[in-house]
């Protein structure tokens, strides 16, 4: 329970409460107290690597893949250069219920609300996956970068994301789909039928 207070950091009002509490139901002082604070702070330097999907780049698979869509050499078309970074598999990406919306950012104050239906998602939200894992120990948020070309491919965080649909994700490992391709395996026996 007390892993839920802490803020961002873990350096603000969320720690005061947190000790402030220790101190009064577990009658500690305030040395203890801060102590017992400290060994519970999450550590996320410490993150199990179960957590972390397989990197489709070093396994073969004939599952759906998506590909950075920056990872070519200028003046050659993505979509034919064949060494793009594979980033993730269909299998990583992670569904959730369509938001509101618009509406579901009245919060922001914005003046001029997007007509028309804007419940579409413009981002993947996907597990963690290996080649990441660099790019997020240690750190709460961020942003995502390809591995082979650092192109940004979209942004990541702990305490989660807003999706463009309204719908809030946590955590949040969110790639931009404009800047990846999806890639799909077809047989040539298929194509013969």
């Amino acid at each position: 329970m007390l892993c839920l207070c802490f803020s961002h950091v873990g350096q603000s009002r969320s720690a005061a409460v947190v000790t402030a509490y220790l101190m009064k139901c577990h009658k500690m002082n305030f040395g203890d107290a801060y102590a017992k604070l400290q060994q519970l702070k999450p550590d996320l330097q410490n993150v199990p690597k179960e957590l972390f999907a397989v990197d489709p780049y070093l396994s073969t698979c004939s599952e759906v893949q998506h590909k950075c869509s920056s990872c070519s050499p200028s003046g050659v078309t993505p979509s034919v250069f064949p060494s793009r970074r594979t980033l993730f598999r269909a299998s990583s990406i992670l569904s959730h219920t369509i938001g509101n919306g618009p509406t579901a950012f009245a919060y922001k104050k914005m003046s001029n609300l997007p007509s028309g239906d804007q419940t579409q998602c413009t981002s993947y939200f996907t597990e963690p996956v290996q080649w990441m894992e660099q790019a997020l120990l240690g750190v709460m948020d961020g942003q995502i970068l390809c591995p082979k070309c650092s192109s940004k491919l979209g942004s990541f965080s702990w305490c989660g994301e807003q999706c463009s649909c309204g719908r809030w994700v946590t955590p949040a490992f969110q790639m931009h789909k404009n800047r990846v391709d999806e890639i799909k395996h077809i047989s040539i026996a298929t194509l013969k039928s």
